[in-house]
């Protein structure tokens, strides 16, 4: 089989399993996923990018001993299409933040949900998704050419700690979502950001 269709499996995130096989550290998710017999591992970022530029390198080395490869989900409340400018531009912010940590974890994907069209309709929020999106890319590509040149992203995910309390009424509310619709969690997760701008705010300051 080609390269091109060397397909691989993984998980999004880790399981309970995780935890009751003992590990603790996201340097441990290497392990934990080649235990499953699996080769991939998408890195969630859905709340903010929190993790290390130094500690996203040590697990691209830890995972590339045991042929897995990394990708990344960027945070959930990225809105490609919302009306308001300023959120579309912190949406190419959070891209960046996504792209530093995926290329130290030695990834080559990131996956993002592009938000929903709110109160306008498709056509309107496709212009503005795609305005959006060319802005992302000739900012990926300014910033892949200071990266190789100056470590630009080297404070990018130094924050740690527990999920704040906005996210966790966030995904509180999501979960409810999905007991009453078939949805997935990102899905939900959208839903709620979408219809209570307050809270999305507060994700947004919490990262």
């Amino acid at each position: 089989m080609s390269e091109a269709w060397n397909i691989r499996f993984g998980t999004a995130g880790t399981s309970d399993s995780f935890a009751a096989q003992g590990y603790k550290s996201s340097l441990d998710v290497p392990e934990y996923t080649a235990k499953m017999g699996l080769n991939a591992f998408e890195y969630q970022c859905g709340r903010g990018v929190r993790l290390g530029l130094d500690k996203a390198a040590r697990m691209a080395a830890l995972a590339a001993q045991r042929d897995i490869l990394f990708s990344v989900h960027a945070p959930y409340y990225i809105s490609m299409s919302s009306l308001e400018e300023d959120k579309r531009l912190n949406s190419i912010q959070y891209l960046l933040q996504s792209a530093a940590v995926c290329r130290a974890l030695g990834g080559k994907r990131i996956i993002f949900h592009s938000g929903s069209c709110g109160k306008q309709s498709r056509e309107a929020a496709l212009e503005k998704a795609l305005d959006t999106m060319r802005r992302a890319v000739a900012a990926l590509d300014e910033a892949v050419k200071f990266a190789e040149s100056s470590g630009t992203f080297k404070e990018i995910g130094k924050r740690g700690g527990e999920a704040p309390d906005a996210w966790a009424r966030a995904e509180a509310k999501a979960a409810e979502i999905m007991k009453s619709k078939n949805v997935t969690k990102a899905q939900a997760i959208d839903e709620v950001l979408l219809n209570d701008p307050a809270l999305r705010a507060e994700c947004e300051k919490e990262g």
